[in-house]
């Protein structure tokens, strides 16, 4: 069976759970591929029940790979859905101007120029370190200015939507 992977990965997480050096802060980044035998764990596909395979493709430093991921029966894969308004996010709103509160990159903006929004309502996506930060509207009003669209790359504290009182 090699070749086929952990059937869970519940095991490697006891093993590292357990392990002295975890619990004294004793690792690093490196330390799963350096310092953990794990050729003694069971490997190969879940018992009859447990899932069904699904093979993907994915890329990493340029190279493809086909890996197969296991599914627990009534596992959903939904779409991504557009944030509700209200949504949990960050802002960095000051006055009437929302800022960048990190460096990053405009994946989607959601606001139009004159549009109507509430606190909590998306305004923009800004990808930093490969995280997507959901930027919300940090009042009521109306979108007076974008500053950015899809595509940007912005600095700390660059101005991204200024939000105004209703027109």
């Amino acid at each position: 069976m090699a070749g086929l992977g952990l059937a869970h990965v519940l095991v490697v997480h006891r093993l590292v759970a357990g392990a002295g050096w975890f619990e004294r802060g004793e690792f690093s980044t490196s330390t799963v591929e350096t310092s953990i035998d794990l050729s003694g764990l069971a490997t190969g596909a879940p018992s009859p029940g447990e899932g069904r395979a699904r093979d993907v493709t994915v890329e990493l430093s340029g190279k493809r790979f086909s890996v197969r991921l296991w599914e627990r029966p009534g596992a959903h894969r939904n779409k991504p859905q557009l944030p509700e308004p209200g949504a949990r996010g960050g802002h960095a709103g000051v006055g009437e101007t929302i800022t960048a509160p990190m460096q990053g990159t405009i994946l989607r903006v959601f606001a139009e120029e004159g549009a109507t929004v509430v606190v909590g309502a998306p305004v923009l996506v800004l990808e930093a370190m490969k995280m997507e930060n959901l930027i919300v509207a940090h009042r009521d009003g109306q979108v007076k200015s974008l500053k950015v669209k899809a595509g940007d790359s912005v600095q700390l504290g660059a101005p991204l939507a200024i939000i105004g009182p209703p027109d």
